[in-house]
């Protein structure tokens, strides 16, 4: 959530003034932006899915043998590691729209950027912290974790 709420903060385009306006007889929801929503949330359901799949058989285990062993928490740490990553993808890639990381547009929002670190290490102390990772059922990642 602070990544969305610090999108409210966001500076406008230099060049959001040069762009024509939107026709007045064209719906917000074309085709286009449906088709749009509806391939980003399934790459953002599917990858998350795809890296569960990938870590349990990696650790050696099948989708219904994974149970109750230290490798399913590992595998919900990398599930949930991957949405938010697809997330923060996401809402990185539609404010960039056309433009680079090299401009000074994407650094122009620093609560954003404060933002993604924030959460990030929220998301760490989730994982490596033994009481909150108990509680949530997440387990710590290492560098090369199969």
């Amino acid at each position: 959530m602070a990544p969305l709420t610090a999108l409210t903060r966001d500076p406008a385009r230099v060049t959001l003034m040069t762009q024509p306006p939107r026709r007045t007889d064209q719906h917000l929801l074309r085709r286009e932006t449906i088709v749009d929503l509806v391939w980003s949330g399934f790459l953002m359901g599917l990858l998350p899915y795809m890296a569960f799949v990938a870590h349990t058989y990696l650790a050696g285990y099948t989708m219904t043998s994974i149970g109750d062993t230290p490798a399913y928490g590992t595998a919900v740490t990398v599930t949930y590691a991957a949405i938010l990553f697809s997330q923060y993808a996401n809402i990185l890639s539609r404010r960039a729209g056309e433009e680079s990381i090299r401009t000074s547009y994407f650094w122009s929002n620093k609560r954003l950027l404060w933002s993604i670190v924030g959460t990030l290490v929220i998301v760490a102390s989730l994982m490596y912290i033994p009481v909150l990772s108990d509680t949530v059922g997440t387990g710590p990642l290492g560098l090369i974790d199969r």
